[in-house]
């Protein structure tokens, strides 16, 4: 199977029945009943879809929705920041160490 980006969007007119699935999103209601957090993104992406000539044109929307979703990337530089400030300290107690030690 080739990827999906690279798909025209004619061939999927043509063979849209196993591809459908792939693109359905729900209403865009969450579990309160209004609109779901990331229904904006969904809209976007399916938006850039339809006018674009192959998918793989709306990569970036594409992208705000699964970060949307996951957060992947807000975790990932969290994460590093966490990393970072442990660094820090680290190096802060080491420097008070040594320089403490009365030599």
């Amino acid at each position: 199977m080739f990827p999906l980006d690279l798909v025209p969007k004619a061939y999927l007119a043509e063979n849209g029945d196993q591809f459908i699935e792939l693109y359905k999103m729900a209403s865009g209601f969450g579990f309160n009943g209004h609109e779901g957090r990331c229904y904006r993104f969904w809209k976007e992406v399916e938006e850039c879809n339809k006018i674009s000539d192959y998918l793989g044109q709306c990569t970036l929307q594409a992208e705000d929705y699964i970060e949307c979703l996951h957060h992947k990337k807000e975790l990932t530089r969290m994460n590093a920041i966490v990393l970072e400030k442990k660094r820090q300290e680290g190096k802060k107690r080491n420097e008070e160490h040594t320089h403490g030690a009365g030599h």
